[in-house]
């Protein structure tokens, strides 16, 4: 899922298509993917576009506007502000300064995540329930 997050970063997720990609509930896939990546999905895919922007700044010689569509981003100002407010610098500067260091956080990622298997053992419920015998219509 990630994968494929990764290789769509000029589209807006769709949340029912991951969930159901994963095999999971939307509630639960928000809460398997936050326990996962320890953050959000937004602030995940927020941030793999910015990364991958700064890369094609410092490694192509696309224009900066085109690089923040690739991204996903729809206007060139979007783009500016949110490179700006990660990085603290903007987009030109990163273009004109390829030796300028760039702090990337790496604090939130986590990498020793596992799903464990549990089971609860519950008392039982009684119920009541009826079939209904559906005629052919």
């Amino acid at each position: 899922m990630l994968s494929y997050v990764d290789a769509h970063l000029n589209e807006t997720p769709d949340l029912e298509q991951l969930a159901t990609f994963a095999n999971l509930s939307k509630f639960h896939f928000h809460r398997i993917i936050r326990a996962y990546l320890n953050e959000t999905l937004g602030n995940y895919i927020n941030r793999i576009r910015l990364e991958t922007a700064v890369k094609l700044l410092r490694y192509s010689s696309q224009p900066i506007y085109e690089i923040g569509y690739q991204v996903g981003y729809q206007t060139p100002s979007a783009f500016a502000k949110a490179v700006k407010k990660m990085f603290g610098v903007s987009p030109s500067q990163i273009r004109k300064n390829k030796n300028l260091i760039i702090a990337m956080s790496t604090k939130n990622i986590k990498h020793d995540f596992q799903l464990v298997q549990s089971f609860k053992t519950i008392q039982d419920i009684h119920v009541i329930f009826s079939t209904i015998k559906r005629q052919n219509w």
